[in-house]
């Protein structure tokens, strides 16, 4: 069996440096779900927006340098198939074009431009799916701590390599297809809108026997269930109820904030930050269940 001889693209030092990066996004990539799931305020959520902007740009320059290096050398094809570049390209370049990338332009550009100039991302599913890619730098770690752990065999240390990255990648494919496939459906914040649209309606009613408007708003108030109520508007488009977190939910409001009619009486604008955080549920247990491989 012939084994292909690699040599590092980059100094000692500067390889160290990239293995510390990866490390230190695997724990953003938690704290970023974190964030999600606990409801964090907004500007350590924009924190956290800004660092994944930085770290996926890092990991592109890092892949452009070792695809420059490699095909100086000769050895681009190889670098690409045998050497994970196909992994690093996946865990870069889609992130910043399509993940972090535009998110960042949607926070210098304000929330409101944002909302007409990239809409279309936020119906993307390949977008979501393409977070996912993540996790894949993970192997790369895989790899380091093959050869630590089995520094005698080199065959060894190659099925460690190849079962790891196997298993790695089909659940990230299995995500993906989740996140693109119609019938199969994991976090999909348009089936919760769904749900609590048909939950409001039921809340607010409509015709002679709906509840009166002191009796809603309290519902509103006090249903911790209902927390994803911005805004609450009458039959006139009187603004009746305003979240007391409006100033942190007005990033992530379905629809791009516009009025939605829930019954004859009452419209409402909903923030989707809970359909996240049970998405970002639902992503900590995929990432802890590759850690349990690795």
């Amino acid at each position: 069996m012939q084994f292909h001889v690699h040599k590092d693209h980059f100094p000692a030092w500067l390889e160290n440096i990239i293995i510390i990066l990866i490390l230190a996004v695997v724990v953003h990539t938690v704290l970023e779900d974190l964030a999600l799931i606990y409801e964090w305020k907004h500007s350590t959520v924009v924190g956290l927006t800004i660092a994944g902007f930085l770290f996926d740009f890092l990991f592109t320059a890092e892949f452009v340098a070792r695809s420059i290096i490699s095909h100086k050398r000769g050895q681009l094809r190889l670098y690409i198939q045998y050497h994970r570049g196909w992994i690093d390209f996946l865990s870069s370049i889609p992130l910043l074009l399509f993940v972090s990338g535009p998110a960042v332009l949607v926070l210098m550009i304000g929330h409101e431009e944002a909302g007409a100039t990239l809409g279309f991302l936020s119906v993307l599913k390949t977008a979501k799916a393409i977070r996912v890619t993540r996790i894949l730098r993970l192997i790369r770690i895989v790899k380091i701590f093959g050869r630590i752990q089995n520094t005698d065999s080199i065959m060894t240390n190659r099925h460690v390599g190849v079962i790891s990255t196997i298993s790695v990648v089909t659940l990230v494919i299995v995500l993906v297809l989740a996140q693109l496939l119609p019938f199969i459906r994991m976090g999909d914040p348009h089936d919760y809108l769904k749900m609590r649209k048909q939950e409001l309606a039921s809340l607010l009613g409509g015709g002679e026997g709906a509840p009166s408007k002191n009796w809603i708003l309290t519902q509103i108030r006090s249903n911790p269930e209902n927390r994803d109520v911005v805004l609450l508007f009458d039959a006139k488009g009187k603004e009746i109820y305003r979240s007391p977190n409006y100033e942190t939910l007005r990033w992530k409001l379905y629809n791009h904030g516009k009025k939605m009619a829930i019954s004859e009486k009452y419209s409402v604008v909903l923030s989707h930050h809970i359909a996240d955080g049970l998405h970002a549920r639902e992503n900590m247990i995929v990432f802890f269940s590759i850690l349990g491989l690795i």
